[in-house]
């Protein structure tokens, strides 16, 4: 790496490297505590720091900095955009979720489709049976 790509990186790493340190920091106290651990303005904050962090990793990849800036920066967006827009639900009440509404609704909406391949399905069968037993 040249000298001035270093004093680039350190440059770049330097103006923006506080607003990661709260970033992660505020999704090290989510992690521990929960949402209920944030304050109001640590909540206000976290999207501005979240598209802050993004736009840092955009530039950082343009700029093809340092490898293991780029890692940590991506690591670090992807445990915010996993809290702002991951799943609010726990695994059991997802599974549940499926099997009492969404597969229902599912088998409903295909009813004449699924209707057609059971008689499908069950009239080979007693095709069959009658062809062997007959």
């Amino acid at each position: 790496m040249s000298e001035q790509s270093e004093l680039k990186s350190y440059k770049f790493r330097n103006e923006r490297e506080a607003e990661w340190k709260s970033l992660e920091t505020l999704l090290s106290k989510i992690q521990n505590s929960g949402v209920k651990g944030l304050s109001r303005e640590e909540m206000l904050e976290l999207p501005r720091l979240y598209r802050s962090t993004v736009s840092s990793l955009s530039t950082a990849r343009a700029i093809s900095l340092d490898r293991n800036l780029t890692d940590y920066l991506e690591t670090l967006c992807t445990r915010a955009y996993i809290f702002m827009y991951g799943p609010r639900t726990s695994v059991l009440r997802r599974v549940r979720e499926f099997f009492t509404k969404d597969w229902p609704e599912a088998v409903a909406k295909a009813g004449w489709a699924t209707l057609l391949s059971a008689f499908c399905f069950f009239g080979a069968g007693l095709i069959g049976y009658l062809f062997f037993n007959c």
